[in-house]
């Protein structure tokens, strides 16, 4: 349509021909209307503020305008919801940058109003407003809050001249309303993102307090169970979990065995005492390695008791597989009757790896004291034997070589010492070759019970060695040497 032709009569035809009194009334309404705005954000607000104003006004579109100082530019954070705001949004004209020029910017920079009816003939404006919106008339004033300038508002339409110097003193009070509207949002926003951080904040130093008193718990040194529990109480009590637990796996038997009870529920057995790897969610969790998160229990598939949890009002679920190194050590779970955040997601994730560290430090704890304590008993057994072998070596007295075997064994097997005059055990006792002929010539004392034929002759036969005693002990086979396999008081074989 050429731009001499005039476009079809606008809505603000009509207001523009209505009595005064009709206008005012209408001006008046929508002071009031803006008082009883209640949005939670500015732009919430400003996006009701301009419809209700476009409305009111019966224009082609109202614009809000405030200053981005990161972007040096006014972006419209309130544009009205109608088919020429709608298109400037596609065009991009609703963020207008201070260095491109045009009236907003003139007007945001002086505080100077700029009205016209013909944008067209405009040099100064930017050309998409006239060429590409079809803007004709034009009213644009400052927009303060706080006494501080802020941004620009305006209106636009379509039709040349088609607004009076009554619109724009309207314009000029509407502008002074919207200052103490974007002034009351901002400060309700500054107090609702106070209250959230504040709340936060809390949230996190809870959180802090819950990996602290874990990382406690897992260095202080107790048993592993009172450990695990300790940690299940922390979930409950710093995170208002209903109940938390922990299971360890046993590889062997791939069971998950509960070791930690805390909250709602503290036994340690019923159906999830022992639950084998696969088996229910917990079981899955194991299998598959990956936490499951949800903040609707009721309806997840993989919580299989949903009559359960409607009953006693679960509301989210959160288990991790404890893993260290790639090797699984367990599972921590928790429900809760409230949804979990973020932040307590990050938490929980860091709980989980500090249980799965505290589990397989223990597990080498207990490797490690195993090991010890192998090694001191095959020491003192060495020290034993070592003393045993130069007893046969060098002790000819038969009374003081026995007792001190018997000694010796008492301290491999822990068994009651037992005096030379005891009837002989029945265990065999070894002796070495070069020692061997050393024994069985030393001669029993008279009414031992290990008595038996002397040799004929100091020395034994190099066949089959008489002799008149065998050492009473019951110890085992000194490892090492070679042991005589029967313990009888008559023979002693070389």
């Amino acid at each position: 349509m050429p731009a001499t032709d005039p476009p079809p009569p606008t809505h603000a035809d009509h207001v523009n021909s209505a009595p005064a009194g009709a206008t005012a009334s209408r001006h008046i309404a929508t002071l009031e209307g803006l008082l009883a705005l209640d949005a939670p954000t500015v732009r919430a607000a400003l996006d009701q503020a301009v419809d209700l104003i476009a409305a009111a006004l019966a224009t082609d579109k109202i614009d809000c305008f405030l200053y981005d100082a990161d972007a040096d530019a006014l972006v419209a954070l309130g544009v009205s919801d109608t088919a020429m705001g709608q298109h400037e949004r596609a065009l991009g004209l609703d963020r207008l940058s201070l260095s491109g020029g045009g009236r907003h910017a003139a007007v945001y920079r002086t505080g100077v109003p700029y009205t016209t009816g013909r944008l067209d003939q405009d040099a100064e404006e930017r050309p998409g407003f006239a060429r590409d919106l079809g803007v004709r008339s034009v009213i644009t004033v400052p927009l303060e809050v706080a006494g501080e300038r802020r941004g620009v508002f305006g209106a636009m339409s379509a039709r040349p001249e088609g607004y009076t110097p009554d619109d724009a003193r309207f314009l000029e009070a509407i502008a002074h309303w919207l200052g103490l509207l974007i002034g009351r949002a901002e400060a309700d926003e500054a107090r609702h993102t106070a209250v959230a951080t504040v709340a936060t904040l809390r949230q996190r130093a809870r959180q802090a307090e819950v990996v602290a008193e874990i990382g406690v718990a897992l260095t202080g040194g107790a048993m592993l169970p009172e450990q695990l529990q300790r940690c299940a109480e922390a979930l409950v009590r710093h995170l208002d979990a209903a109940f938390a637990r922990v299971w360890t796996l046993d590889e062997a038997d791939r069971v998950l065995t509960l070791r930690a009870s805390a909250g709602l529920y503290t036994h340690l057995d019923g159906a999830h005492g022992r639950v084998p790897v696969g088996a229910f969610t917990i079981g899955r969790i194991a299998a598959e390695r990956r936490p499951h998160l949800t903040n609707a229990v009721v309806g997840d598939p993989e919580v299989n008791d949903q009559e359960w949890a409607v009953r006693v009002g679960m509301v989210a679920f959160a288990g991790y597989p404890l893993v260290v190194a790639d090797r699984l050590v367990g599972v921590m779970a928790l429900f809760a009757r409230q949804p979990l955040t973020e932040d307590t997601v990050a938490a929980l994730g860091a709980v989980a790896d500090a249980v799965a560290l505290g589990i397989a430090r223990a597990g080498a704890d207990d490797e490690r004291a195993r090991l010890l304590e192998r090694e001191r008993a095959a020491r003192e057994e060495s020290d034993t034997i070592h003393r045993v072998g130069q007893l046969l070596a060098a002790e000819l007295d038969q009374e003081a070589l026995v007792q001190a075997v018997t000694d010796a064994a008492t301290e491999l097997t822990g068994a009651r010492s037992a005096r030379s005059s005891t009837t002989c055990a029945t265990r065999a006792v070894t002796v070495t070759p070069s020692t061997r002929s050393r024994v069985c010539r030393a001669r029993p004392s008279r009414g031992s019970p290990c008595r038996g034929p002397r040799p004929s002759s100091g020395r034994p036969s190099r066949a089959r060695a008489a002799c008149g005693w065998t050492m009473c002990a019951s110890m085992g086979v000194l490892a090492g040497t070679r042991p005589i396999t029967a313990c009888r008081p008559d023979t002693c074989r070389s």
